[in-house]
C-alpha cells in the first residue's frame, strides 16, 4: 500500500517539476509567437513565481480544513484548468493569467504532497520517501526539457501549446490515482475520525483488519461513524472484522509512530491515544515551543528564501536563452542541464547521510557562487551586437552546468 500511495502522490513532484521547468522550452517560441519584450518575457516567467506566492499562504490552511487528499483534487483540478487556459491563450495577457494559476497550484501542491507523503510513511521510510518526491521533482525538470526539446522539433511555432497541455496529462494521472487511496490518518485524527483513521493505519503497516478494535466515534458534526460505515469507504470484507483473533508476538519496531504502544495482552491500534497532549496544547505551550526553537525557524525561513534568490531559478527558467547568446544548441544543451540536474539530485540523496545534509549544503552554495561570478565575468565582455568572445563563452557553459 505504502509503495502504491507514494507513487501516486510523487507524481505531485514530477508535475511540480514540470511546471518549474516547462517555460525554459516555450519560452523563445512564445518570444516569437507575441514578439514580446524582454520585460514582457521576465513577467511570463515571474509571474508563476506571484502564484506561488499566494498559494504558499493559503495552502497550509486549506490542507488543514479539506485535507491533505482532497487538497491534492484541488491542485490537480487548478493544474488541468491552468494548462488548458495556456492552451488556448490568444494573447499576452492570457498567459499570465494562466501562469498565475499554475503557479499557486504548484505552491499548494508542494504543500499537499509532502504533507500526505510524511503522514501515510512509516517512521522508518520516511525519510527515504520524502526524499524520493525531490528526486521527482529534478524528473519533472528533465521530463520538462525533453518535451521541450521533442515538441520544438516538431512543431517550432505553436509547439509552446502542446508544451503547457503535457502537464495536465501528469495532473489526471495523480487526480485518478490518489481517488484510490485513503486521506491521511494524522488528519483524521486531528478531525476525530478514529475509525478511519486506524483503519488507514492498518494499511501503512500491513496489518490486517483483524487488528483494529473498532468503536463508534461522533464526528464534529454530530453524526456516527460505525464500523460498518468504514467497510464500505474502505472496502474491507466483513469478515475481517467479525473474526478478530488475538494478534500474537506483535512487534512494536514494525509499527508507525503514530501508533501506541501495545499494553500487554492488548495489541489492537489505539488512534485515540496517539499525540494526546497536542489537543491539549494551548496558545501557551505553542508559544513556548516557538521561543525555544525560534532559531531553527529563522534558519528554515532564511534557507527558503535565499533558495529562491541564489540565481538557481533564474538559470533554469532561461537556460535556452542563455545558450543561445553562449552560441550552442539551446534546447539541447538545456535537455543535458536536466540531465545533470536529475543524476545530481540522486547522488545527494545516495549520499547524504554519508556526508551530512550541512556539508552538502555548503558545497552547493559554494558551487553556485562560482557558477553565477563566471557567468558574470562571461557576459561583461558582451558586445553591443550580444556576442561573446570564443574565451568568454567557454567561461559561460562552465558556469551554467
Amino acid at each position: 500500500f505504502v509503495k502504491k500511495a507514494v507513487v501516486v502522490a510523487s507524481l505531485g513532484g514530477i508535475l511540480f517539476g514540470y511546471d518549474l521547468g516547462v517555460i525554459s522550452g516555450a519560452l523563445p517560441q512564445l518570444k516569437n509567437e507575441f514578439d514580446l519584450s524582454e520585460s514582457q518575457q521576465e513577467m511570463i516567467v515571474s509571474f508563476l513565481f506571484l502564484g506561488g506566492a499566494v498559494g504558499s499562504t493559503v495552502g497550509g490552511t486549506l490542507c488543514d480544513t479539506t485535507g491533505r487528499k482532497n487538497a491534492i483534487f484541488i491542485t490537480d483540478i487548478l493544474f488541468i484548468i491552468g494548462a488548458v487556459a495556456l492552451f488556448t491563450a490568444q494573447s499576452f495577457i492570457q498567459i499570465i493569467y494562466g501562469r498565475i494559476l499554475v503557479g499557486f497550484a504548484v505552491a499548494v501542491s508542494g504543500i499537499a504532497d509532502v504533507a500526505y507523503l510524511h503522514e501515510i510513511s512509516p517512521v522508518e521510510w520516511r525519510g527515504a520517501i520524502v526524499s524520493v518526491n525531490e528526486a521527482c521533482i529534478s524528473l519533472g525538470f528533465l521530463v520538462s526539457y525533453f518535451a521541450g526539446y521533442g515538441i520544438s522539433q516538431v512543431n517550432d511555432k505553436d509547439g509552446w501549446r502542446y508544451m503547457f497541455v503535457a502537464g495536465s496529462f501528469i495532473a489526471i494521472f495523480q487526480l485518478i490515482g490518489m481517488a484510490f487511496m485513503p486521506e491521511s490518518p494524522v488528519w483524521l485524527k486531528d478531525k476525530g475520525r478514529f475509525v478511519e483513521a486506524k483503519i488507514v493505519l492498518a494499511r501503512i503497516s500491513g496489518s490486517s483488519s483483524d487488528d483494529l478494535d473498532f468503536v463508534d466515534v461522533h464526528h464534529d458534526n454530530g453524526t456516527n461513524y460505525h464500523r460498518d460505515d468504514a467497510v464500505e469507504d474502505y472496502g474491507l470484507d466483513q469478515r475481517d472484522i467479525d473474526e478478530r483473533p488475538p494478534m500474537q508476538n506483535s512487534s512494536e519496531s514494525s509499527q508507525p509512530e503514530y501508533y501506541s504502544t501495545p499494553e500487554e495482552g492488548n495489541s489492537t491500534l489505539n488512534v485515540r491515544q496517539v499525540d494526546e497532549q497536542s489537543e491539549e496544547e494551548t496558545d501557551a505551550n505553542v508559544m513556548q515551543k516557538f521561543r525555544s526553537s525560534y532559531r531553527q525557524v529563522i534558519i528554515a525561513i532564511f534557507l527558503s528564501v535565499m533558495q529562491q534568490f541564489c540565481g538557481h531559478p533564474n538559470i533554469l527558467n532561461f537556460a535556452p536563452e542563455i545558450f543561445a547568446q553562449v552560441g550552442v544548441p539551446s534546447l539541447f544543451s538545456t535537455l543535458l542541464l536536466g540531465v545533470l540536474k536529475f543524476v545530481t539530485t540522486c547522488i545527494v540523496i545516495w549520499k547524504i547521510e554519508q556526508f551530512g545534509r550541512r556539508s552538502l549544503l555548503l558545497l552547493g552554495l559554494s558551487i553556485i557562487t562560482v557558477s553565477l561570478l563566471l557567468l558574470t565575468i562571461a557576459f561583461a565582455f558582451e558586445g553591443e551586437d550580444g556576442d561573446l568572445p570564443m574565451a568568454t563563452k567557454f567561461i559561460a557553459i562552465i558556469g551554467i552546468f
